[in-house]
Formats: structure tokens, C-alpha cells, sequence
């Protein structure tokens, strides 16, 4: 569906994120469009342990969510 980068993200305080962006093959369709979205609006309100917490959710180039960074080791070390 798109590509996910290890990205820096500024506000509130410096930190690593995982930047998911929609692929450019589907960005051309509002419906595929719409459902990243609302997989990344839906995601904001899921708090659990075993769920990666996304921080927001955006559309400035191209729709995107940044989630907390899990580069390294498991969800539990990070």
C-alpha cells in the first residue's frame, strides 16, 4: 500500500518515528486514499502494549501517519 521510513520528527521534543506514506500508484485513488486515512485516524485512538502507538496523522505531500520507531529489537525493548 505504501513505504514506511525512519524519519525525525520535531515537535513536541526530538524522537525517531516510522513515517508511513501512501505509494504514488495509489495516492491517484480517492478511495484508497480515504482508507489510509482512516486507518491512521482509527489507529490514534488504539492505546495497548502490544500495539505501536501512532503519533498523527497527516496529508502535506501525500497522506501519511508517523508511529513510534521500532527499528531495533521487539516492541516490548523499545
Amino acid at each position: 500500500m505504501g513505504s514506511v521510513y525512519l524519519a525525525r520528527h520535531a515537535p513536541p521534543g526530538p524522537r525517531n518515528v516510522a513515517l508511513k506514506v501512501l505509494g504514488d500508484e495509489m495516492s491517484i485513488n480517492p478511495d484508497m486514499v480515504r482508507r489510509f486515512q482512516l486507518e491512521g485516524e482509527c489507529a490514534l485512538d488504539l492505546k495497548h502494549a502490544n500495539l505501536v502507538e501512532v503519533y498523527e496523522t497527516g496529508n502535506d505531500e501525500g497522506p501519511t501517519t508517523s508511529r513510534r520507531s521500532t527499528s531495533t529489537g521487539s516492541i516490548s525493548e523499545n
